[in-house]
């Protein structure tokens, strides 16, 4: 009887465990399903490119700064990096 008994639990461990995986594989493809966001292309083409600028604070000690930026993430962001 012990034997039988501890057969069943395993078939229903087994049983849970395989649900468990098939709703999370589910629900994780209809959450994944939103379409990818875009930028607006007329602010990608205004900042897209290399920037330079140069200036002084109020007490004049001078500023620099190289940027660029770029699209990444099939066009859902827009990389800012400086130098």
């Amino acid at each position: 009887m012990l034997a039988a008994r501890d057969g069943l639990s395993l078939v229903v461990m087994r049983h849970t465990y395989f649900l468990t995986l098939v709703l999370g594989l589910l629900s994780a493809c209809a959450f994944g399903q939103a379409p990818a966001p875009h930028l607006d292309p007329a602010l990608v083409s205004y900042f897209s490119g290399e920037w330079a600028g140069e200036g002084a604070f109020a007490n004049g000690k001078p500023i620099s700064a190289d940027l660029s930026f770029h699209l990444s993430l099939d066009s859902a962001w827009l990389v800012y990096e400086h130098s």
